[in-house]
C-alpha cells in the first residue's frame, strides 16, 4: 500500500549543492516528498526538461529558490474509517533565478516554478503530476488563485 511506502523515506537531500540552492524550500522538504522521494533532484530534472523543450541543447548550470514556497493542499477523508485524513492534491510554487547554457551561450533567467500533484492518496501508478516554468513571472502572478487553478488542472 502506498501509505506504507511513504513511512520509509530516504534521508533528506542537502538543501544546497553545486547545482542548486534550495535553502528557502528546506522547511517544506517533508511536504515536497509527497511529490518525489528526492524532490530537489526532481525539480532540477523537471526544469532542465522544460528548458530543453525550448532549446534542445539546454543545460541547467545552477538554480536558486529566491522566495519561500506558496502551498495549496486538498485533503480527503479515507473511506475505511472516516477518521483518517489523507492529502489527495498539493501544489507549490516558488520564485527562482537560474543559469542555463544552450546554443553556445549562457543565460540568467528568473521566474516561478510550479509543481502540482494529484491522486496522492492512491498508488504511485495512479498519481498525476504537472509542472510549469513561468519565465519572468512572480508569485504575485502565479501564486494564490493561479496556483489553485493549476492544482485543479493537475487532476
Amino acid at each position: 500500500m502506498y501509505q506504507q511506502r511513504r513511512t520509509n523515506m530516504p534521508p533528506p537531500e542537502s538543501p544546497a549543492s553545486d547545482l542548486y540552492d534550495f535553502n528557502m524550500l528546506n522547511a517544506s522538504y517533508h511536504m515536497l516528498q509527497w511529490l518525489a522521494d528526492a524532490p530537489y533532484q526532481h525539480i532540477c530534472q523537471n526544469i532542465e526538461q522544460l528548458l530543453r523543450q525550448k532549446m534542445a541543447d539546454s543545460h541547467l548550470l545552477d538554480i536558486a529558490a529566491t522566495s519561500m514556497p506558496q502551498w495549496q493542499t486538498v485533503e480527503v477523508r479515507e473511506e475505511e474509517n472516516g477518521q483518517t485524513v489523507a492529502v489527495s492534491r498539493t501544489g507549490m510554487a516558488f520564485e527562482f533565478v537560474l543559469h542555463v547554457s544552450g546554443n553556445g551561450q549562457t543565460h540568467k533567467l528568473k521566474g516561478v516554478y510550479t509543481w502540482a500533484g494529484s491522486r496522492l492518496n492512491r498508488p504511485p501508478a495512479e498519481q498525476r503530476q504537472r509542472v510549469w516554468l513561468d519565465i519572468n513571472g512572480t508569485l504575485a502572478d502565479f501564486g494564490g488563485s493561479r496556483l489553485a487553478e493549476r492544482l485543479k488542472a493537475a487532476n
